[in-house]
């Protein structure tokens, strides 16, 4: 008979609960495109099913899914970092103009920013400096303002004895504070 763990795949759940328990074979045609997952589903050879996960939901759920308390380090970093991959910035830009999709996009923003920040405090205390710096620049090239990715970037910086950039940085993101934005770096940046 089928179960659910013989239907599962890493990217959809599928609900077999209306396939007959006679059934002998199910398959599935699964594509994706950068906003969604798809899949035909078929019993016996016979087209039964649509099945469409948005990217959107796996995101948001990978990072709700995490639990430090009941997983390991690096069942919780692992999870941050596959969040971290899927996000492509903003939520529906074509869309960006209308007024329900702005408070998805910052959502999903500020979840990919809390991910970026609790991946890269695991990494830097495993002096994992190389994915940190990785990780901050690609979330700083979505969004100069969140200061925990320059702060942590200038630490990996730092502990892979480069420095140099790491003060050019520190320059950097103090000149981007100061000419768009008004403001002085805070505490995190300039107590470095």
């Amino acid at each position: 008979g089928l179960t659910l763990s013989s239907l599962y795949s890493p990217v959809l759940k599928f609900d077999i609960s209306h396939i007959p328990a006679t059934a002998e074979k199910v398959t599935f045609s699964i594509g994706t495109n950068k906003n969604y997952t798809a899949a035909k589903a078929f019993l016996d050879d016979d087209y039964i099913m649509d099945v469409y996960k948005i990217d959107a939901d796996i995101f948001e759920n990978t990072i709700k899914s995490i639990n430090a308390k009941y997983m390991s380090e690096d069942e919780v970093l692992n999870k941050y970092i596959y969040a971290i991959n899927m996000y492509n910035g903003s939520f529906m830009p074509q869309s960006a103009y209308k007024e329900w999709v702005r408070p998805l996009s910052i959502y999903y923003q500020n979840l990919y920013m809390e991910a970026v920040d609790k991946a890269c405090e695991i990494l830097l205390n495993r002096f994992e400096y190389a994915k940190v710096e990785e990780i901050c620049t690609n979330a700083i090239s979505f969004d100069t303002s969140f200061e925990i990715n320059h702060a942590n970037l200038i630490k990996a910086l730092v502990g892979m004895n480069n420095n140099k950039k790491a003060l050019e940085h520190y320059d950097y993101i103090t000149k981007v504070f100061y000419d768009e934005f008004g403001i002085k770096p805070s505490n995190l940046i300039t107590d470095l």
